[in-house]
């Protein structure tokens, strides 16, 4: 049983290792997605927006959900133009890509190489195609690479 000073000097040994251990989970956890939603009008349809994304980590997957048969594309660089990721409703078939229906939606994924972010200021452009109005959702999925 600790007393007395033994109590304070366990006590600060077990809050040492607590703060060494949520340090270490802070390093090793993985940035949260970015999640944008756009409401795109009906026939041909542009938006953009800027994102930003931690230098250092990677991205794992890029993911389109938007209404079942919608013609949409998307790319996103960085702001020097190093960096690109893209994912489209068009590429169904290819190995690194794939569309599946979910309902009313499709949703498409690219999985990305693991290549470390070198700049955190992104730009995106989604392209819609189709005739209908849609609402898109872009997310973009985070690892630690290395």
């Amino acid at each position: 049983m600790y007393q007395g000073r033994d109590l304070r000097v366990f006590s600060e040994r077990i809050q040492g290792v607590v703060g060494i251990a949520l340090l270490a989970a802070a390093a090793l956890s993985v940035p949260a997605p970015v999640t944008r939603i756009l409401s795109l009008p009906a026939g041909h349809a542009h938006a953009r927006f800027r994102f930003v994304a931690e230098v250092g980590v990677a991205f794992r997957d890029v993911r389109l959900v938007v209404p079942h048969g919608a013609d949409v594309d998307m790319f996103a660089r960085d702001v020097n133009k190093q960096m690109g990721v893209d994912v489209s409703t068009r590429f169904r078939d290819e190995p690194v890509s794939r569309c599946v229906r979910a309902g009313r939606y499709d949703i498409c994924d690219q999985q990305q190489q693991a290549c470390p972010i070198l700049n955190a200021n992104w730009i995106a452009a989604v392209t819609k195609r189709s005739a209908a109005p849609a609402r898109i959702r872009v997310v973009f999925v985070f690892t630690r690479s290395g």
